[in-house]
């Protein structure tokens, strides 16, 4: 029969009865397993608690190990149960976690009556001379480090061909497991970043870049010293203020010894892709120095504000080019609250030139205790021009594709100013040749009135002077002029004796002016033709 448990983190497994031991485990976590009625009547506890009721692993557990550590497609052999057992003088309590290479115990080490975390290669015995390579720098780079901020390293041995090392152990995850994508406060992330930045440092003068920091690697040792009181326990049994935990640089697998040659492929691509600097998503690893480390500490930071690594696609390599090419969205963005020093401090971090970032993991934590303290800090933001020679630097077809099209431009402005300036002259000289043909025009109109306002007996003339207006007002010109045409055009047909005709020319000229003077470009003379226009509309009416 299936049963079902729950541990206090809230992972659920189902055993089978044949393979249940007294006491069993959670794969994920470490902590004891209960049955569903037992877990509902525990009250919500923080890892460290659970201490007080660790068991040693039973071969049950051993036994379920190495089925789900067959299923690992890493490697075609994994470490088996006469592997664990043979290590002398600890006593496994469960499984802490696990990775491409290592997996890592919860144990007591018997003789001193003490927790630790226990590692091992993952393949066992059967490791490639890689992988021992790797755990055995590991050991070394942590057996040269003592810092409250970095993970301590106990003991390293091999028993019968199986490397392993026991470490400090640290009782309540990893960065990544707390802040699940959830923004953190701005002064607390701050002061996180500034106790990891002392800690690089550290390592730093001893000659070790780590080359993989990530929340992932960031360990969080609950110091019950910080604790104001046990309301901050949330629903899972985890202290929900960070304020509340000690941050430990963990993995030093991939750690680099300065100066010293290592055995990597000179154009391998070492890290993890949203939080390595681009000298190394590049795969130069003889660029890769203190500066990666700064990068890598910026992109925690940069997590820790918005949610969100600074870049993450949907592949490992088109996160590498991401990290290569494009610049990061700024924090501010995401997060309006962030303060603009903070920002600023994150961006010069994640600056793609090595040299455009803080020189030295002590000058990063400089400046955020500046900002902490309410201080000015040094770093500055890139300007825009700097910003444009960047990224011309970076994508040199880009940057000549588009001075090329500026060029064309630039081209394109010249020849069309220079014929618009030719366009305008033309238009000038047909414009003042229009206006002198306008004024002749006028001239012969008013002639033709004076010949049309001879004595009444000369109606040939009227009638030539009705056909001239006749054939002018049939084509349209300037307003004033067709206002004009129509008001002398009623005159001649009120001298001939057509009233009617008059009247319509007389209210056709009214109506022009009227809009002349709505938009404003009526004149004296026109008002005055408009009064006596309205008048003469008048006069006709009672005829």
């Amino acid at each position: 029969m299936p049963a079902h448990f729950l541990c206090l983190q809230g992972h659920r497994w189902e055993y089978q009865d044949h393979e249940l031991a007294d006491a069993i485990f959670c794969p994920n976590c470490g902590l004891r397993l209960y049955t569903e009625s037992q877990a509902a009547s525990l009250p919500a506890r923080t890892p460290q608690h659970a201490s007080n009721d660790l068991t040693p692993m039973s071969n049950a557990d051993i036994w379920r190990l190495n089925r789900s550590s067959a299923d690992d497609t890493t490697s075609h052999h994994t470490i088996q149960a006469h592997d664990i057992e043979a290590v002398p003088g600890y006593e496994l309590l469960g499984v802490l976690g696990r990775g491409g290479m290592g997996i890592v115990f919860r144990a007591r080490q018997l003789s001193l009556k003490r927790q630790v975390a226990l590692k091992m290669i993952l393949t066992g015995r059967h490791a490639r001379p890689s992988e021992r390579a790797r755990f055995q720098r590991e050991a070394e780079s942590v057996a040269r480090l003592q810092h409250p901020n970095i993970v301590q390293i106990y003991e390293v041995g091999e028993q019968n061909g199986l490397p392993y090392c026991a470490l400090e152990f640290v009782n309540a995850g990893s960065l990544a497991q707390f802040l699940g994508n959830r923004p953190q406060d701005a002064r607390v992330s701050a002061q996180f970043v500034h106790d990891l930045a002392q800690a690089i440092h550290y390592a730093h003068k001893r000659g070790i870049i780590h080359r993989d920091l990530k929340p992932a690697n960031i360990l969080l040792h609950l110091d019950e010293s910080r604790i104001v009181n046990d309301s901050q326990v949330a629903d899972t049994g985890l202290f929900s203020d960070l304020t509340s935990y000690v941050p430990k640089v963990s993995d030093f697998g991939l750690a680099m010894h300065m100066g010293i040659e290592e055995g990597t492929t000179r154009n391998a691509i070492i890290g993890t892709p949203s939080y390595m600097a681009p000298e190394q998503a590049r795969g130069t690893s003889v660029e890769v120095g203190p500066a990666a480390d700064v990068y890598a500490l910026g992109a925690i930071l940069y997590e820790m504000l918005t949610g969100r690594p600074p870049f993450k696609a949907a592949t490992l390599e088109e996160t590498a080019q991401q990290v290569i090419h494009i610049e990061p969205f700024p924090p501010t963005q995401i997060q309006p609250s962030i303060p603009n020093d903070l920002e600023t401090i994150c961006l010069v971090c994640l600056q793609k030139n090595p040299a455009h970032r803080y020189g030295s993991a002590e000058a990063l934590a400089e400046d955020l205790w500046r900002f902490l303290a309410g201080e000015p800090i040094l770093a500055r933001r890139t300007h825009l021009p700097e910003r444009v020679v960047k990224w011309a630097y970076r994508r040199p077809l880009l940057a000549g594709l588009a001075v090329g099209g500026l060029a064309a431009m630039s081209l394109f402005w010249v020849v069309w100013w220079d014929r618009a300036a030719a366009f305008q002259t033309e238009k000038d000289r047909i414009h003042e040749a229009w206006q002198k043909s306008e004024d002749h025009l006028l001239d012969a109109m008013s002639t033709i009135d004076d010949i049309a306002d001879q004595p009444p007996d000369a109606k040939g003339a009227l009638f030539k002077a009705r056909r001239f207006y006749e054939q002018l007002l049939e084509h349209d010109g300037p307003p004033a002029r067709m206002a004009l045409g129509h008001f002398r055009l009623a005159r001649i047909h009120e001298r001939l004796g057509d009233f009617a005709a008059a009247r319509a020319a007389y209210q056709e000229a009214i109506v022009r002016w009227e809009k002349l003077a709505d938009d404003g470009k009526d004149r004296p003379e026109s008002s005055r033709l408009l009064r006596d226009a309205r008048d003469r509309v008048k006069t006709l009416a009672a005829k």
